[in-house]
């Protein structure tokens, strides 16, 4: 107790004469909430007789100083910007003891789309600590139960936390009376309004939302039953080059602005001048997620130079031939596809019941695309920071 207790004095008291920084102020919080805590159970030890009830308030602070300082930092991950892939499911047909059913979260600065919420879903998400206030958006590749079950328990959650609404959810179009019966499972108070964008059968690339933060399209797959596939993709904005800018007399400064909503500028001495003209582009990131396929060349469209792709690996090449014929990837088909599409980076999952070990998926895949990676329940991708300009002067608004 004393050692949590004086960690957490002498944290704060250090972060309190130097809290410059979002991470520092998140660390005072953390002490001030276990001092908080550790003030009445210091008191209690007063009242500890035995070497027992001692352990037991020892336990009880070092439970809520630990407590504090994690949740200090769920403060700092909400407060804070930031995209990353949560991955809350991995497995295929059926869980196992080491991979619940399908389940992804993507958090994309301020917005968040949950991906396939298959069985079990909401406790995973409380274990990977997504909050349901954080879910936007509900994408479902396809309407097989491990890409839907855990659909009910979500939306019912999100409603038992009166989460802000409304949530858009995009579905393929077929299967309506799934998605009817999914909002209607059980008996529940309805306290946020979902949405629902079904989606037709098409085949091109279908914008569904578009805002400042994100633009979120679809396009079909090859599956037994009508799936989709998403992109999500940053729109590009432009560095600005300050030596450019000085060339028309100008500086960085409220011009800047005027520049990028307009797109052009006149100045006093009857020029004009372009964004072009003083900038570079700066593309934006992008995410493409292929659930149930076979190779398609939708599927290498949407992953088109993204950032990452995640992509499901049901089987090995020596199961090739029931790939083919239950219409999925194998991970050696999974590589191909990010190599060909251009993607940064691969992430396999959606993996069969039958491989207790996913070494050989990783290993099948590395020799196509060596920048692979097999994802696992839990595991958390950060997406790499936003290429700039080589320019080492430029500036960025």
């Amino acid at each position: 107790m004393a050692c949590y207790a004086l960690c957490a004095y002498a944290r704060c008291s250090h972060l309190l004469r130097k809290r410059n920084t979002v991470s520092q102020a998140a660390y005072v919080l953390a002490a001030v909430a276990a001092c908080a805590h550790t003030a009445p159970l210091w008191r209690a030890m007063r009242f500890a007789h035995t070497p027992a009830v001692a352990a037991y308030v020892l336990a009880a602070v070092a439970a809520c100083a630990h407590t504090a300082f994690l949740g200090s930092i769920r403060l700092y991950s909400d407060i804070t910007t930031m995209k990353e892939l949560v991955i809350l499911g991995t497995a295929a047909q059926v869980p196992t003891r080491d991979r619940n059913h399908n389940g992804y979260f993507l958090r994309w600065e301020t917005e968040g789309i949950l991906f396939d919420p298959g069985e079990g879903t909401q406790r995973q998400m409380t274990y990977a600590d997504v909050r349901a206030s954080a879910i936007q958006h509900i994408a479902l590749t396809h309407f097989h139960g491990d890409h839907c079950l855990g659909f009910p328990g979500v939306i019912q959650r999100i409603n038992l936390d009166k989460a802000q609404g409304p949530i858009d959810v995009y579905y393929p179009s077929s299967g309506q009376c799934c998605i009817n019966h999914m909002f209607n499972t059980s008996l529940y108070q309805k306290n946020v309004e979902f949405c629902e964008h079904p989606v037709e059968s098409s085949d091109a690339l279908v914008e569904l939302y578009r805002s400042d933060a994100l633009v979120i399209s679809c396009a079909p797959l090859d599956h037994r039953v009508q799936c989709q596939g998403y992109r999500i993709e940053e729109p590009e904005s432009h560095t600005i080059l300050p030596q450019k800018l000085a060339e028309f007399g100008l500086r960085l400064g409220p011009v800047v602005g005027d520049l990028k909503k307009h797109g052009e500028l006149v100045l006093d001495d009857g020029r004009k001048i372009t964004l072009a003209d003083v900038s570079v582009v700066r593309p934006g990131q992008s995410y493409a997620h292929i659930m149930d396929t076979r190779p398609c060349e939708n599927a290498i469209k949407l992953a088109k130079g993204v950032d990452i792709v995640l992509c499901e690996a049901t089987y090995l090449e020596t199961e090739a031939q029931q790939a083919n014929e239950y219409m999925h990837m194998t991970a050696r088909q999974a590589a191909i596809l990010a190599r060909d599409a251009g993607a940064k980076q691969l992430i396999l999952t959606h993996f069969s019941q039958r491989y207790m070990s996913l070494n050989e998926h990783l290993a099948q895949a590395r020799e196509v695309f060596p920048n692979t990676r097999v994802a696992r329940d839990l595991d958390v991708f950060a997406f790499p920071k936003r290429t700039r300009s080589s320019e080492n002067s430029s500036t960025s608004h």
